[in-house]
């Protein structure tokens, strides 16, 4: 099985070897051949044109397989550094994590209302972490990142499963 040029897809061939006479059947000959999709290769009469052509194609084998060797080791490098060998991060679940806290934003953000130049959270925390939460706020805020920020911690909800309906 070979790989048809043409279409990709797996193809069983065979060689086969004509001797023809005279060009009208040489033509037909090359006419039932592209018929066919066979592909046709004319032969060197003389013995230094076949050792030439023998070069020819030894040469065309050889610089392939270079080429294969060396796409099989830049495949290798590739996959090492997306498996993040050698001590390195590894680039999937890099791209994981990253995609894991897009989703958690997301989903964040469909709980807010949102108004012309506003959005609004409401949301719970145990009390003793307020402050921590202020202050990350703060620092955001100081950033200049952010256009003005505002927590409202004057509810008295002591239930943790407490969410309001929007």
């Amino acid at each position: 099985m070979i790989t048809d040029p043409e279409s990709g897809q797996p193809v069983r061939k065979s060689v086969f070897y004509i001797v023809s006479i005279g060009r009208g059947l040489s033509s037909k000959l090359a006419k039932l051949c592209d018929f066919f999709q066979a592909s046709i290769y004319t032969v060197p009469e003389s013995k230094q044109g076949k050792d030439s052509r023998i070069g020819e194609i030894e040469g065309a084998i050889s610089e392939r397989k270079s080429v294969l060797r060396t796409s099989e080791i830049r495949i290798r490098k590739l996959l090492r550094k997306v498996a993040g060998g050698e001590g390195k991060s590894c680039m999937l679940l890099d791209w994981r994590l990253t995609l894991k806290r897009e989703k958690l934003l997301c989903g964040t953000l469909m709980k807010t209302r949102r108004y012309l130049t506003m959005i609004r959270l409401d949301g719970w925390v145990p009390k003793d972490q307020v402050d921590m939460i202020k202050e990350e706020v703060e620092r955001f805020d100081r950033s200049g990142q952010s256009g003005s920020i505002a927590i409202d911690d004057n509810y008295n909800i002591d239930d943790p499963a407490f969410r309001k309906a929007h």
